[in-house]
């Protein structure tokens, strides 16, 4: 094993030490084994393929009213599993994991290609970078 291959296990390593991975995996366990919430991501999960089977249809077999219908209970079952307080929770602690490897990796990528790491906030006319 190579130095730098072993200092890329040690910085796993300290990932998975770091408070946000652990806050992770408790919200992803919690997520995973809440039944009120699988139920509701078993519902908005059915919902989907009861659509994407209409959807599947030759146009002059869809109906249009049965899709929307359909379309709005998905969406509805969706809003049931997106507001529930454990999904909050992971998503949450998703996010926050996702940034931490997302601000290592620009690091390493600013080392690797010198480019600076930046992020965007959508409005152009005060960033030269994207030109």
């Amino acid at each position: 094993m190579t130095d730098l291959t072993k200092l890329a296990h040690e910085l796993g390593e300290a990932i998975e030490a770091c408070e946000e991975f652990k806050k992770y995996n408790e919200a992803k366990a919690l997520q995973e084994t809440d039944s009120e919430l699988q139920m509701f991501i078993g519902e908005y999960n059915l919902r989907r393929m009861q659509l994407m089977t209409e959807l599947q249809k030759d146009s002059a077999e869809q109906d249009e009213k049965a899709m929307n219908t359909m379309r709005d209970q998905m969406n509805a079952a969706y809003e049931k599993v997106t507001t529930h307080p454990v999904m909050k929770q992971f998503s949450e602690a998703s996010e926050a994991l996702q940034e931490l490897v997302n601000s290592v990796y620009q690091i390493i990528n600013f080392h690797v290609t010198g480019e600076e790491p930046h992020s965007c906030g959508g409005n152009c006319s005060s960033c030269g970078g994207c030109h």
